[in-house]
């Protein structure tokens, strides 16, 4: 089962949707430039979703590679060593090429 899936990618955007369990609530996503974690964000995902939700990343480079990894803990603010990792949690995604055009 996917736990990590590359939503709608702009130019700037990336929205991931990130599929968890009842044991784990709480999603820490990470995102990499190269070797280089530039975003981290916690998500708590709720029974009533489903242990779904999204998370929107916004500032990113156009054209550009990005790798992205998510774990699961059990409450927000989980230590690092405690996180879960339920396997299909690691992607990589591409931005758009920039939207500005050039006038000649």
């Amino acid at each position: 089962m996917a736990r990590l899936i590359i939503g709608h990618v702009t130019d700037s955007i990336a929205k991931i949707w990130i599929r968890g369990a009842d044991s784990h609530p709480w999603a820490n996503l990470t995102v990499f430039e190269g070797m280089t974690e530039i975003k981290t964000s916690q998500l708590a995902l709720e029974a009533r979703h489903g242990y779904t939700g999204c998370i929107e990343i916004k500032g990113l480079k156009a054209n550009f590679r990005y790798t992205c990894q998510v774990l699961f803990g059990k409450e927000k603010n989980t230590k690092k060593q405690l996180f879960v990792d339920f396997g299909h949690c690691r992607g990589h995604f591409v931005t758009a090429p920039s939207s500005a055009t050039e006038t000649s």
